[in-house]
């Protein structure tokens, strides 16, 4: 009897481990995908095999770099509602205070991530700077798969605002030109110009130095000219700039985003690192 109990024991398990393992055919094993991938993947609802393989590669490869714990916020977009679009892989919870998205206006979802209209389309993150960031130590991260970078006066891909002299946190992508804001037009900023509509652009300050990044290459850099913590206590925008405590945005962007992070500042080897990394995840999904 005993010996009975065993075998159906062996069998159960098994076809358990059996199962577990062609969930995610194709990457592996759920043990080779880290949990945070898997929980992300569950709560997103992702059924496309592709899309999970993406997915695991990206936090896998960001934990093995020692990059995922820099990101208060990592966006991958994925799937066709912002039920699923909407999750930060970098905290699963449902909840404001895990900074998931919350999405308003005009936005699309399609293959290539999300899309905002330039007209009233955006996406509140709950993230606020003052209570994560100070002015010497940030990064954003953008994968641009298109848009027309158009929309209104001085339009921000991602960012916010209480006062465009003062205090600004933005991330900008025109049609002409890219720019990373850490404290207001008054203060350093990086800036270049550059007509490019798509590619891996990272807004970066660390070290005294601020850095606007596009696949790799430094597009323009400036010294970094105020310390100390950004006091702005509007939330983060993507797809417009949050505004003046809570306010409608104080401008939209069409732009098309296939990934978004947020976090504190990079060296130089983790920015080589990291574009090379999300090089990888906008190959895989075409992005």
């Amino acid at each position: 009897m005993v010996k009975k109990i065993l075998i159906l024991l062996f069998v159960f398990s098994s076809i358990f481990s059996y199962g577990q393992a062609n969930r995610f055919a194709g990457f592996g094993s759920r043990n080779t995908c880290p949990v945070e991938a898997l929980a992300f993947i569950d709560s997103a609802a992702i059924t496309n095999q592709t899309e999970k393989d993406a997915v695991c590669t990206l936090i896998k490869s960001l934990k093995d770099s020692s990059l995922y714990s820099k990101f208060i916020a990592i966006y991958p977009v994925l799937g066709s509602t912002g039920s699923s679009a909407k999750w930060n892989a970098a905290n699963i919870m449902d909840a404001d205070s895990s900074h998931r998205l919350t999405f308003f206006g005009g936005v699309t979802f399609g293959s290539l991530g999300v899309t905002f209209n330039g007209t009233n389309g955006y996406s509140d993150s709950h993230i606020v700077p003052a209570s994560h960031f100070v002015k010497t130590d940030m990064s954003v991260v953008a994968l641009i798969s298109g848009g027309t970078l158009t929309g209104g006066a001085a339009p921000g891909t991602i960012g916010c605002t209480e006062n465009f002299t003062t205090t600004a946190y933005e991330f900008g992508a025109r049609t002409s030109v890219k720019y990373f804001v850490t404290n207001g037009e008054s203060q350093n900023f990086a800036y270049a110009s550059n007509s490019s509509t798509t590619g891996i652009f990272i807004g970066n300050v660390k070290s005294g130095t601020i850095s606007i990044i596009r696949n790799g290459t430094t597009l323009g850099s400036n010294t970094q000219s105020a310390g100390g913590a950004i006091p702005s206590l509007q939330s983060i925008y993507i797809g417009a700039l949050g505004y003046a405590g809570g306010a409608s945005p104080a401008t939209y962007q069409n732009v098309t985003l296939g990934l978004v992070m947020i976090g504190t500042g990079l060296t130089p080897a983790e920015v080589a690192k990291l574009n090379g990394i999300v090089n990888t995840y906008k190959t895989t999904l075409g992005r």
